[in-house]
This record gives C-alpha cells, sequence and structure tokens, in this order.
C-alpha cells in the first residue's frame, strides 16, 4: 500500500523538479548532519513535484509535510520550486 502510493506520486511528478528537490534535500541533509530522509522522504518529495507548491498553505497540502517541517524547511522548498518553475 506505502510503496504503490510513492510509486504513484513518481508518476505524477516532475522529473526534473523531482531531482532538483532531492538535492536541495541533500543540501539540508548534509548541513544539519542528518540522513536525507529525516528532511523529508522521497514520497513526500515526489508529491511536491507533483503540486508544486508556491506558498505555505499549498506547502502544508504536500503529503508528509507537518507545521514543523513547513516552518523549518518551506520557505526553501517552495523558493526552489518557484525558481524551477520560472526556469523551465
Amino acid at each position: 500500500e506505502r510503496s504503490s502510493k510513492s510509486v504513484q506520486a513518481r508518476i505524477n511528478s516532475d522529473e526534473g523538479l523531482y531531482e532538483h528537490l532531492r538535492k536541495l534535500r541533500m543540501e539540508i541533509a548534509n548541513e544539519q548532519k542528518v540522513p536525507a530522509y529525516i528532511v523529508f522522504n522521497n514520497a513526500t518529495l515526489a508529491d511536491m513535484a507533483a503540486k508544486k507548491p508556491l506558498d505555505m498553505h499549498e506547502f502544508l497540502c504536500v503529503s508528509g509535510v507537518g507545521e514543523q517541517k513547513a516552518k523549518a524547511y518551506g520557505a526553501r522548498f517552495i523558493k526552489a520550486i518557484g525558481e524551477y518553475i520560472h526556469a523551465t
């Protein structure tokens, strides 16, 4: 069940944006000296790449994003998504 959700999210996501978000996640994980999945798991990144949230309200609608993670990482991920969209 859980992996099929992840697969479905990947199918619906923007592959280029997904990779862009993976790089940002790794950057943040390295800064904080934590494993990448602690920042966000792959299914959350895939949902983010599919939904392309551009504000905090939309960001909170992404599967796997709660108040704490939105506060901690939202601004950086929203900025990265906006930059990606404008660059493509």
